[in-house]
């Protein structure tokens, strides 16, 4: 019972703390809010913010990964892992999301999964709503033995991103399938399909739940160079591909034939 009263009061304080007083960016709280969560120990932080749905405005739950800013493409990675993080926190049904026992560091938070995919799509937590670009996310710092809020997290609408990849040679088109399209660096694991998108037969993918903002893909495959949408090597130079809500962005993938039918949007 103490413990339940001693949490109770944890996620008061975290909801006090991310107000819309507090919405604008990582901010830490006082001595005295610290002192009301356990969950903040010397080797270890709490993180509180709210999760609400941006159409509404109602508290909505979603589940987030904490990504330490350090971990890039750059980082070793073992077959088949995305570079997410590894601790994933979720929101309660009353929007509160509060993370007990966060190693310090710096942190870019990725929304992942939505509770309802069908209302709500992924996204990489700005400072004031949702972005597809991890360099656009808003880094927390979260200290030992200290709670820190993180910027609200207002969830979109989905949409999806459907493209071909093909391989040009002698300006013929040859569809690709087995390629991973993801939306992090990855490492294909040659045996285990992982939590992305693979292009069929035809070479045809499709990207879901994406909230509507520009995002980059990577392609990765043992028949093909890894690399980011626009034939690139650095996920900041990659061309982004819009999304909407509740509709499709046609992207070919590297080195594309063109499709039959009007031109993309995004072009």
């Amino acid at each position: 019972m103490y413990d339940l009263l001693t949490r109770s009061g944890l996620r008061l304080a975290v909801l006090l703390l991310v107000s819309p007083v507090f919405a604008t960016g990582a901010s830490t709280v006082s001595a005295a809010d610290q002192a009301s969560g356990r969950g903040a120990t010397a080797e270890s932080g709490v993180v509180g913010t709210t999760v609400h749905d941006a159409v509404t405005g109602l508290p909505a739950r979603a589940c987030v990964r904490f990504v330490p800013v350090d971990r890039d493409r750059y980082t070793l990675i073992d077959l088949g892992d995305l570079q997410l993080g590894w601790r994933s926190h979720c929101a309660a049904a009353d929007g509160a999301l509060v993370a007990e026992g966060v190693e310090p560091g710096r942190y870019q938070l990725f929304v992942n999964p939505p509770y309802d995919e069908q209302r709500h799509g992924l996204q990489w937590v700005g400072t004031h709503g949702g972005t597809g670009q991890r360099h656009r996310a808003a880094v927390i710092r979260v200290r030992a033995g200290a709670v820190t809020s993180a910027p609200q997290i207002r969830l979109d609408p989905p949409g999806e991103i459907i493209g071909t990849v093909t391989v040009t040679t002698a300006a013929i088109g040859r569809p690709v399938a087995g390629v991973y399209v993801g939306l992090v660096p990855m490492v294909p694991h040659p045996k285990y399909t992982v939590d992305v998108a693979i292009t069929d037969v035809v070479g045809r993918y499709t990207v879901g739940r994406l909230g509507p903002y520009d995002w980059a893909l990577q392609f990765s495959g043992s028949q093909i160079a890894t690399q980011w949408s626009g034939g690139v090597g650095n996920a900041r130079l990659a061309r982004t591909v819009p999304v909407w809500e509740g509709g499709s962005s046609i992207r070919h993938g590297p080195r594309s034939a063109p499709e039959s039918g009007p031109a993309p949007p995004w072009r």
